[in-house]
């Protein structure tokens, strides 16, 4: 048995999206083919804190400034164990290489398969790791950030989490840690007509 909850865009094509998940693995996959966002959150457990949390999750669409907003929230769970919260998985397909996330957590980890165009992740102890972004902000204070790409602005902060950014070109660049490692890939912009 298990306890999930599902939000599926109204609205077809790019999105930005709001998630605000407490704790366990958010994995996003960028799908070009993919017309409307999904956002799937579930649970091994049928009962208990975790599913109590999945049970009132919430969620909402709007229109801000001509682009299309959806905002999902998992409340967080009432005592719960290490191993209770690692079973909280929540799995987000968005269409295309223009949408973008937004991810407000204490404990997740972040997984991202596929290019956002803005990806902006807040976490206590979480980890980020994604194939690249447009436009990358991102802050840890246990967890590492480890980008593929990053072609704009890159603004990242750790406590102690490592930070690696792969093929960097941006035109701001802002890295910051306390005590962890630093490795960062510049990459020449091409010039456009080449």
């Amino acid at each position: 048995m298990s306890t999930m909850f599902t939000a599926t865009a109204e609205a077809s094509g790019p999105v930005w999206l709001d998630l605000a998940i407490p704790f366990g693995t958010v994995t996003v996959t960028v799908d070009p083919d993919l017309t409307n966002a999904v956002v799937a959150v579930r649970t091994a457990a049928d009962e208990g804190p975790v599913a109590e949390a999945v049970c009132h999750s919430s969620y909402s669409e709007k229109l801000v400034s001509g682009r299309y907003c959806m905002t999902v929230q998992v409340a967080g769970a009432r005592q719960t164990s290490p191993q209770e919260e690692a079973t909280l998985l929540t799995e987000v397909r968005v269409p295309g290489s223009a949408s973008s996330l937004r991810l407000e957590t204490h404990l997740a980890d972040l997984v991202v398969f596929g290019d956002l165009h803005v990806l902006d992740f807040s976490s206590r102890s979480g980890g980020l790791t994604a194939s690249g972004a447009r436009s990358l902000k991102a802050t840890t204070s246990g967890g590492s950030v480890i980008v593929g790409r990053v072609s704009s602005h890159a603004d990242v902060a750790t406590s102690s989490g490592d930070i690696k950014i792969g093929a960097c070109s941006p035109k701001e660049l802002h890295i910051r840690t306390e005590t962890g490692n630093v490795h960062v890939s510049a990459e020449k912009p091409t010039s456009p007509d080449r």
